[in-house]
């Protein structure tokens, strides 16, 4: 199943003129548990959306990320709830609605917690409200919208059945959170102050025959950069000289066999010009890479 989660506009009452933007530590806990029961999950920000300008903000813009969300052909959607922007969530889940009659709308958060009869009473757009901590609520919700389990057995949550809402028994609080995955904090994507880049020129038909030019270069990757997942295999393949260095290519091979494209370290700035020089470290460094 394809889930999609949205997290709470942190926009402005009345517009969608784009405020400080939040990472939605929440919804990242929520991915993790997706993710840990091998569901497809992304996370799409309004917030992120707007502030790229791919949508104006103004008033109606929750048509207009209804629309986006609509296009990702989600199995099931999700929405965060904050009580400064609630009106905006519904809105978007109204909308995407009316474009879609058959996903399953999911609202959780704080507002939706505190308000799920109320919604669900004045919202038939939305299926099902997730109260309190989510992460042990979740996947029993989705094994309920699949048909392998009875929604009645579902615990945490508020619904619709034969035009009335119930309200099944709370979810217990969770008790030792260092049970739980690690939020999901690589679905979400966030602003650096640099990036690195390269502009390749093509001067004839052979694509092997390049001018490169640095764009920018936000210098060295460090381990704490780098998130600690169970993986079986780590690809490297930076861009420069300079952005992988030795005593990371060392951490990294602890953790998983490397696989290097050797681009990323013979191409070395010169100016603005990137030209190709031998790896210095070239037989320290290949004794990392097992690919």
């Amino acid at each position: 199943m394809r889930i999609g989660l949205i997290p709470a506009p942190n926009l402005t009452f009345s517009t969608a003129s784009a405020g400080e933007t939040y990472v939605p530590l929440g919804v990242q806990c929520i991915a993790a548990i997706h993710r840990s029961a091998s569901y497809d999950v992304e996370v799409m920000d309004p917030n992120l959306i707007v502030q790229s300008g791919a949508v104006e903000a103004k008033d109606g813009f929750e048509r207009e990320i209804a629309k986006r969300i609509r296009a990702k052909k989600f199995e099931a959607v999700g929405f965060s709830s904050l009580a400064n922007s609630y009106h905006q969530t519904i809105k978007i889940a109204c909308a995407l609605r009316e474009m879609d009659d058959e996903v399953p709308i999911i609202a959780g958060g704080p507002q939706a917690t505190h308000t799920d009869v109320a919604t669900l009473e004045s919202f038939p757009q939305i299926d099902v409200i997730v109260r309190g901590e989510g992460e042990l609520v979740i996947l029993d919700l989705l094994k309920a919208l699949s048909s392998d389990m009875p929604i009645e057995e579902v615990l945490g949550v508020t619904y619709r059945k034969e035009g009335l809402v119930i309200r099944n028994n709370d979810m217990p609080l969770i008790e030792d959170i260092n049970e739980l995955p690690l939020p999901a904090y690589e679905l979400y994507p966030t602003s650096a102050e640099q990036t690195s880049g390269i502009a390749n020129y093509y001067q004839s038909s052979d694509m092997e025959r390049r001018v490169c030019k640095l764009i920018g270069f936000a210098g060295t990757f460090t381990p704490a950069e780098i998130p600690d997942l169970p993986v079986k295999a780590i690809l490297i393949s930076g861009i420069i000289a300079g952005e992988v260095d030795l005593p990371l290519l060392r951490l990294l091979a602890q953790r998983a066999p490397l696989g290097l494209d050797v681009q990323g370290f013979v191409r070395v700035p010169e100016g603005e010009d990137l030209v190709f020089k031998p790896w210095a470290q070239m037989a320290e460094g290949s004794s990392t890479i097992t690919y």
